[in-house]
């Protein structure tokens, strides 16, 4: 077994070290973005126009395409710098049920880029929307993998990165390379002839005035307009700005008041210089880019390292870096290879403590190496390269498996030691008698982990290899335990029989750890309305089996206060009164004290009482809980409906933009403004809809059910007053009944603390049989008497408090106990009465602002809206007008539904003030 399970762990190591890595799962989003790039220098109408061509043939090529949303440039906070050959393209695909051109992701990225092929000048790199966010905020780039080539030269970079980017499509799971281009921009270059200037009595200053003036215009005077002022720009006009030529026949004048061209005094040229310069750690540096796709990342660099470093002879002061997933990847191992041996010798530490005993830790250690054989199997036969998911994986899997090991041994021991049976017999025994605890212990963990492992919905991709790893390691770690554990001990106490020094036969130090957050699994939502899901949470919520089982405990407690003391009886046999054997026999009842049975019953029924009244405040805090969820959740739905419907006046805008457009009524401004306004609102929708989902999440997991809870319906209906009359009617409240059987308990108890005082009562009886000499007046005779012939005599006693100097010391501590009882019953009703007073002028307060949204802004809002999409159809306002009065409703009607949910809210705690009926 241990030659077995030495050649399994070697075997597994093997195995690992070919899994290669990844930072955390690729994990499937539901949606693509493409970073397409077009030639350095291209316009922002061309970039616009393919843009646009790209939309319409992904859409036209692919029924999968729900939608196509295209971004160019950055927003007025240019937290996302773009040039302007450069776009995203996010493609909104429907569910993967509804596909009918391929059948995974990859396939689908791999079709869509041989249609962008047909592009010319167009690069394309396919990944998911959050996946290229999370890479650009790590690593300045939005690919997988970032070579970033570090040097002083630009030119020389550049050379370098065009070979480095030449290396890439020959290693297996490259795609979608980009090599940053830093030349080729073109510009306009004007070298002034001295010797030229001089003849014609032109000076450099009249030669930069004029190409100034041409091209960014300069100011020529004033325009007044009532009480605007106006400065008067002069520069040429775009039809004559067809070239160099153009350009070259610029007329400058001079001191003699002649006009001379500029071509005869300067050489004007067009040539390429640098487009941008990036540095990086005070040094210049040019990043060659890359996503991986059907390998692992840390194979794909160490392969891309390994042509590197075989092909390429850097000059000195020039060196590469990885970056990216990989960068992760290699920071947190070098993190981990300082925390695991840490924690792992404090568990070490423990056990020793534990055992007080080196030898019975290190054999407890060994179920590490074992779990984690079955691990590593299990994610070679799957395919999973090692992630941050699997390492959570052995995490849980490594804690589970020692405790198997201590539960094990620990019985072993205590046979073998304590109740001193033979070796071989305390091993069968203990491994018997624990062998259904240790399967046990593994097979929930290996049943809860099971849906996880088998999950294809969205999120599995991270789920998939912490319950691999976690199901697999328990299941060898348990058979494995079972036999290993009890050879290594019986081989330990061997030699100690053998004195000799107590080495344990392996000593396992293997330990793969790689911390991350377990994504949440998604299923099927189920509907619930509000009704229903109280009665969920007032029937199954663990806060209310707790109160009451507490309640039925306490109920049950009632009985034993008329508890009858034990009866005491005697046995007591010898030579009493001579040579023979005679007997006593004698039994004692005693009693409580007077009056405490009678109060013991008060407190007890008292305290009852005071459990039954917490079983009514935990539901209604429980369903204060669940109508805030549901007050979130109809807020959202709220905005949705709001988004939604600005969204199709968007699309509607756009649509008219785009007829107007094709018969030159209107400029591209409008277009792209209408355009602009509906990503914004796309971006809303989304970031409302992660937010509904979240929410039902939460719901679910509040209310016991397995999968996320959608509630049904929507806001009810608004009372028109929910004041409750009078601060009397709070005298009723749950919680203020709960202080008062708090202060009634009290004075119970201090009843029972005297009644403790009295005196207690006890009764017996005696029957003695008696064997021997009887005494006459001048002599002894010896009598015997039979069995039957005994005497019998009874006792009665009392049992009276002489020194009560500490139990009156209690009776006085239960009175303060109570007094300060009473006076928390005053400051509960005080407190009470402010927060009602507080909530109710909230509520009257954020109700006279929801009228005003209700009866005057929403309605003017709408009317706007319908006055705007009146001048849509007509042409009758410009792109200005039309976003400054979007932006204005929808500020509005966002703002109306914050505060329909906050008034909401108020009166959620207000009818948690109202439940006192």
């Amino acid at each position: 077994w241990l030659g077995g399970a030495l050649a399994l762990f070697a075997i597994s190591i093997v195995v690992l070290l070919q899994l290669g890595g990844e930072f955390i799962p690729e994990l499937e989003e539901g949606d693509f973005a493409i970073d397409t790039r077009l030639l350095t220098g291209s316009s922002l109408d061309h970039t616009i126009e393919v843009a646009g061509k790209v939309a319409g043939a992904l859409r036209d090529s692919f029924p999968e395409v729900e939608r196509i949303v295209t971004r160019v440039g950055s927003s007025e906070i240019p937290t996302d710098p773009m040039p302007m050959e450069m776009s995203d393209v996010i493609i909104l695909l429907k569910p993967k049920e509804k596909w009918t051109s391929a059948k995974s992701y990859d396939e689908l990225a791999e079709k869509m880029g041989k249609v962008l092929d047909d592009f010319p000048g167009l690069s394309a790199g396919f990944q998911f929307p959050i996946q290229m966010r999370f890479n650009e905020l790590i690593s300045g780039a939005r690919q997988d993998v970032v070579c970033k080539l570090y040097g002083d030269n630009l030119d020389t970079l550049a050379a370098y990165a065009g070979q480095l980017g030449a290396l890439m499509p020959g290693v297996e799971g490259v795609q979608d390379l980009y090599v940053e281009t830093v030349t080729g921009l073109p510009q306009v270059q004007v070298v002034y002839n001295r010797q030229a200037l001089a003849r014609y009595g032109a000076s450099v200053q009249d030669v930069n005035q004029v190409v100034q003036a041409s091209f960014a215009g300069a100011s020529a005077g004033l325009i007044y307009e009532n009480e605007r002022r106006y400065d008067l720009v002069v520069r040429m006009g775009e039809e004559q700005k067809t070239g160099l030529e153009a350009i070259q026949n610029l007329l400058v004048p001079t001191d003699g008041g002649q006009q001379i061209p500029l071509y005869l005094l300067a050489d004007v040229s067009i040539e390429e210089g640098p487009n941008q310069v990036q540095r990086e750690n005070a040094s210049r540096r040019i990043i060659v880019s890359f996503n991986v796709r059907g390998r692992d990342v840390e194979s794909v660099v160490k392969d891309v390292q390994e042509k590197v470093n075989r092909q390429m002879k850097l000059p000195p002061g020039y060196f590469v870096t990885y970056g990216g997933a990989f960068e992760n990847l290699q920071e947190a191992r070098d993190r981990l290879m300082i925390a695991v041996p840490v924690s792992l010798l404090l568990i070490f530490f423990l056990l020793y403590l534990a055992f007080n005993n080196l030898g019975p830790g290190l054999i407890i250690f060994t179920a590490i190496p074992l779990s984690a054989m079955g691990g590593i199997f299990a994610l070679w036969i799957r395919g999973m390269p090692f992630s941050i998911s699997a390492g959570i994986g052995f995490i849980a899997l490594f804690g589970v498996s020692v405790l198997n090991g201590i539960v094990l041994l620990t019985e072993i021991r205590r046979l073998y030691q304590e109740d001193e049976q033979p070796l071989l017999k305390s091993i069968i025994e203990g491994c018997v008698s624990r062998l259904r605890p240790v399967l046990m212990t593994a097979a929930v963990a290996s049943f809860g982990f099971l849906p996880m492992a088998l999950s294809q919905r969205a999120g599995a991709e991270v789920q998939r290899p912490l319950a691999t790893v976690v199901i697999a390691g328990l299941i060898s770690s348990t058979f494995l335990t079972l036999f290993i554990l009890p050879i290594l001990y019986q081989w330990m106490e061997k030699r100690k029989r053998k004195r000799k020094r107590n080495i344990p036969v392996v000593v396992w130090l293997a330990v793969f750890l790689l911390p991350v957050s377990a994504m949440a699994q998604t299923s099927v939502v189920e509907n619930l309305s509000l009704s229903d899901a109280l009665t969920q949470v007032r029937e199954k919520h663990p806060g209310m089996i707790e109160r009451m089982m507490q309640a039925s405990f306490r109920e049950a407690l009632v009985a034993t206060a008329k508890t009858v003391p034990k009866t005491v009886a005697e046995f007591e046999g010898g030579q009493n009164q001579g040579p023979y054997f005679d007997f006593r026999l004698s039994a004692t009842q005693a009693f409580q004290p007077v009056g405490l049975a009678k109060s013991r019953t008060k407190l007890l029924t008292q305290e009852t009482n005071i459990a039954r009244t917490e079983i009514e405040l935990t539901s209604l805090g429980l369903e204060r809980q669940v109508r805030g969820y549901f007050n979130q959740y109809f807020a959202g739905l709220a905005k949705e409906r709001l988004l939604a419907r600005l969204d199709s006046v968007l699309l509607e805008g756009i649509r008219l933009s785009k007829r107007r457009l094709q018969a030159g009524e209107t400029d591209k401004m409008e277009l792209i403004n209408l355009e602009l306004l509906q990503g914004i609102l796309v971006v809303e929708r989304g970031r409302n809809e992660l937010e509904q989902a979240l929410v039902r999440s939460q719901l679910g997991q509040f209310l016991l059910m397995e999968n996320p809870v959608k509630p049904s319906g929507d806001w009810p209906q608004l009372p028109e007053n929910p004041i409750l009359g009078d601060f009397v009617l709070l005298q009723t409240h749950p919680l203020m009944v709960l202080r008062e059987q708090e202060a009634a308990a009290a004075k119970d108890a201090v009843a029972v603390e005297k009644a403790l005082n009295n005196p207690e009562w006890h009764v017996g009886i005696n029957t003695i049989s008696v064997t021997g000499w009887q005494q006459s007046k001048d002599r002894q005779t010896e009598t015997f008497y039979n069995a039957g012939d005994r005497f019998f005599a009874g006792v009665v006693g009392v049992s009276v408090p002489l020194f009560a100097k500490g139990q009156k010391a209690k009776v006085a501590a239960a009175g303060l106990y109570e007094k300060a009882m009473e006076q928390q019953v005053v400051v509960q009703q005080q407190q009470l009465q402010m927060n009602y007073s507080s909530l109710l002028n909230q509520w009257q307060n954020l109700s006279n602002q929801y009228r005003y949204y209700q009866e005057e802004a929403i309605p003017r809002t709408r009317e706007i809206m319908m006055l705007i999409q009146q001048r849509l159809r007509l042409g009758a306002i410009n792109y200005l007008e039309l976003s400054t009065n979007l932006k204005q409703a929808i500020e509005t009607e966002i703002a109306a539904i914050a505060v329909r949910r906050e008034l909401e809210s108020k009166l959620i705690e207000l009818q948690y003030f109202k439940s006192n009926q």
